[in-house]
């Protein structure tokens, strides 16, 4: 809406750089306002099922967009350093995404180690009556995040179809 060709070179660059900063504390501000929708499950108000979705679908952000900013937000609260240095600007969105993904497989790795560690456990002693039922109720806790799992991806699939086609 302005008139660039009355500017010059160097307030042009100044105004770029001035933008640049602002859009850099709103960018944190809003990994904030995240955080807390996430907290409040906001999401499911607009019909969402996660904060990506929000973001994608809502707030009109491109899938790869909305990735970054949930796990930079994610990594914000995650680690407090991490918050530090977004709020900064020593670490970028991208690289905060990055961080969080390699975190977020870490954990799943430990998770795994843990289960079958776990499964080592409970296979140990399953031959007593207390072995068994807690063998039952791991294995049905287990069975029911499948479920649910499945369901979730069964859904996701059924409405990308019948979007895709219209």
């Amino acid at each position: 809406n302005q008139n660039f060709k009355t500017l010059s070179d160097s307030q042009l660059h100044e105004a770029i750089l001035k933008l640049t900063k602002e859009e850099k504390a709103l960018t944190v501000q809003l990994l904030f306002h995240l955080h807390e929708c996430e907290a409040r499950r906001l999401y499911a108000h607009y019909m969402c099922q996660s904060t990506w979705e929000y973001c994608a679908k809502i707030l009109g952000y491109s899938e790869s967009a909305a990735s970054e900013r949930v796990q930079a937000m994610r990594l914000m609260f995650r680690m407090e350093e991490a918050k530090v240095k977004i709020e900064n600007g020593e670490l970028n969105l991208t690289n905060a995404a990055q961080l969080e993904r390699h975190f977020r497989l870490q954990n799943k790795n430990q998770i795994s180690i843990k289960l079958k560690n776990k499964n080592q456990k409970n296979t140990i002693n399953a031959s007593s009556a207390d072995g068994m039922i807690n063998l039952w109720k791991y294995l049905a806790f287990y069975f029911i995040i499948l479920k649910k799992r499945a369901h979730r991806c069964t859904r996701h699939r059924f409405r990308a179809f019948f979007s895709a086609s219209s």
